[in-house]
């Protein structure tokens, strides 16, 4: 009797789910089994009396152990490298960055750094079970964020670039944007980005609480998924009073911290990038991420012994044994404490830091030890910016014109150019859509070589079903 249509495809569909069990079974019969000791030459290894040698980490992860996956956040360009190599050095397991997971699709590493929920981060798809923050001073994140900025205002390999630059150039101007012309774009960004650091914590702090970023206010879901879009929303699109206005405003939470997060997105403990860096503090934060690790056993099982936690320090810290940073380069602490910010952006700077200190000093948060971390920090923060602001106010410290002036000061230096031309050998053209539009294409750019790989694995997928 011939088969109707409907029992045609529910047979296609059982032969499918058989051949798919078919595959999954063969794989894992074929899969390579690891025991403890037969990875033990891929662990640091200790050498009795806290001594110890680093070995590099797993250059594979096996897909059927169960780690405990910590996720390790902080602002983008933030010391999350020198946390994850001290991870790596402690337990012999390897490291993922967020953008991997997403372009190259799932994998088992127990640790996975990530950016989000900066405009700089993604997560779609990636789980894990605990949170470290790692948290740098505001005025290096701004130079580290700077440094990305540069590389796709002005990147190094010009030549690659200029045909994406004239796409832009001919739609809108005569000829290619200034250096000064993004030197004045950056600075009204790195205005911004100041709230977005702050707002960075918050997130963190508050397990996921979804807050407006310019005016810390709660906000709506609809709200939030634009201000975290600063490409592809306009400033009205994301502006809190034109968006939620008056609206009663209910705690609401990323949906990753309940879902994805399996203890939630409050950190486990936040972890000073500078002081990790120092020779009398470095141990000590080590020493917290190794007791954060050991916390759970699925992970905490491949942990060196503690007696080496200090010689694991020294090996990745001074010795550079798991490789180096952008710190480490050369010249890089003189070239960090000679790039001066202006009085606006100090102020910006203190205001971001007072608003968290206070918050956090608060008796509501008087008992929190990772709040009690987190005001220590910011109070040595803002001793720093205040001593340098009075610098600068007195004018022992002079800005160039490459500094980060802030968008006032440019503007009277701007001015101050355009006295000094005459009208006929000084035409002033505002590059802001220009540079806005790199910083949308690049987005996209990312976004779309996670859509095209994701596209890429499913119809692989799909292929093996058929041929099985």
């Amino acid at each position: 009797m011939a088969l109707t249509a409907t029992r045609r495809f529910a047979l296609v569909l059982l032969v499918v789910s058989i051949s798919t069990l078919l595959h999954l079974i063969i794989k894992e019969a074929n899969a390579p089994t690891y025991s403890r000791a037969s990875r033990s030459r891929d662990l640091s290894i200790d050498l009795g009396n806290g001594r110890c040698r680093y070995e590099s980490p797993l250059a594979t992860v096996p897909v059927e152990n169960d780690y405990h996956k910590t996720l390790v956040v902080g602002f983008p360009s933030g010391g999350k490298r020198f946390v994850f190599m001290q991870m790596e050095a402690l337990t012999g397991l390897p490291t993922r960055d967020e953008w991997d997971l997403e372009i190259y699709g799932w994998s088992n590493h127990p640790f996975i750094k990530s950016n989000y929920p900066h405009h700089e981060g993604i997560w779609e798809s990636y789980e894990a079970d605990q949170s470290i923050f790692v948290m740098r001073n505001i005025r290096s994140s701004l130079i580290e964020y700077h440094d990305i900025m540069w590389d796709f205002g002005y990147p190094a390999n010009r030549e690659d670039a200029e045909p994406v630059y004239r796409q832009f150039v001919g739609k809108l101007y005569n000829q290619l944007p200034p250096v000064d012309a993004f030197l004045s774009w950056r600075d009204e960004r790195l205005l911004f980005e100041c709230s977005w650091w702050s707002w960075y914590i918050d997130f963190w702090m508050e397990g996921g609480l979804y807050r407006d970023i310019f005016s810390h206010r709660m906000t709506t879901a609809h709200h939030w998924h634009r201000v975290v879009k600063p490409g592809l929303y306009t400033v009205e699109e994301r502006d809190f009073d034109l968006v939620v206005g008056n609206a009663t405003v209910t705690p609401t939470y990323d949906p990753h911290c309940s879902y994805d997060m399996s203890e939630g997105c409050t950190p486990k403990a936040v972890i000073s990038s500078e002081d990790l860096q120092d020779h009398e503090k470095g141990p000590l934060e080590t020493n917290k991420i190794g007791n954060v690790l050991l916390a759970d056993e699925r992970t905490g099982q491949y942990v060196i012994s503690s007696d080496t936690w200090n010689c694991i320090w020294q090996e990745v810290a001074m010795l550079k044994r798991a490789g180096i940073t952008v710190e480490d380069r050369p010249g890089w602490q003189n070239e960090t404490s000679t790039r001066l910010f202006s009085s606006e952006m100090l102020e910006k700077m203190l205001e971001e830091l007072n608003y968290l200190i206070d918050k956090y000093s608060d008796p509501e948060w008087s008992s929190n030890p990772l709040a009690i971390r987190l005001v220590a920090l910011l109070l040595e923060d803002q001793a720093n910016i205040e001593d340098e602001l009075v610098e600068v106010s007195s004018g022992r410290k002079v800005l160039s014109d490459y500094d980060f002036l802030g968008p006032k000061e440019r503007e009277r230096r701007t001015k101050e150019v355009e006295n000094a031309s005459s009208a006929a050998n000084y035409e002033s053209t505002d590059y802001t859509d220009f540079f806005n539009n790199m910083h949308t294409l690049r987005s996209k750019n990312k976004m779309k070589r996670v859509h095209e790989a994701r596209d890429a694995r499913r119809q692989s997928r799909m292929k093996s079903l058929f041929v099985l």
